[in-house]
């Protein structure tokens, strides 16, 4: 019976503890002074125009204003906003140098911060991890060398859950 109790009490301690860490993800609601639905307006000034996707009609920019030097505690390469309708979708942050190759020192900060992530197998991708909370999804992923599209980058990412969904629902 004590054995019962003490399983019990495990997995509500560590489900209540991966709950607080996914609320606190919500909470955030983007990285550093990005923040997820926020107006096309506010950004407008310090973004250059990359393209438009063809299957969702989001427009993606690149972020070119004041330097923010350090995002989840190391030195990025470049910052990419998509927006949908007006509204930030997505926060994607590219990281080419990190002393660390394998993203261990970044994977670590983003546990400690949101709890254990899920482990997810991609093609094009060396490795990628997920973060779900009920607004928002975070990615902490390693594109393959082989890849097209931005090889050998570390790629970090936010992407609100209420407007993925109406990307995905094709609410034009």
């Amino acid at each position: 019976m004590k054995k019962i109790i003490s399983l019990v009490i495990a997995i509500i301690i560590v489900n209540f503890t991966y709950s607080q860490s996914t609320n606190e993800l919500d909470k955030k609601n983007g990285i550093n002074k990005f923040k997820l639905g926020t107006s096309y307006e506010v950004y407008k000034k310090d973004l250059t125009f990359i393209m438009t996707t063809k299957e969702t009609g989001c427009k993606m920019y690149k972020y070119t204003g004041p330097n923010i030097v350090v995002l989840l505690g190391s030195i990025y390469e470049e910052i990419s906003l998509l927006f949908y309708k007006q509204k930030l979708y997505s926060i994607n942050i590219y990281y080419t140098n990190l002393l660390d190759p394998d993203g261990i020192k970044i994977r670590k900060r983003l546990t400690v911060l949101f709890g254990q992530p899920k482990s997810v197998n991609l093609d094009n991708f060396d490795w990628a991890y997920r973060w779900t909370g009920e607004k928002v999804i975070l990615g902490w992923d390693k594109v393959s060398c082989n890849s097209d599209y931005k090889p050998c980058v570390h790629m970090a990412w936010v992407t609100s859950q209420a407007i993925r969904r109406e990307v995905e629902g094709g609410e034009f």
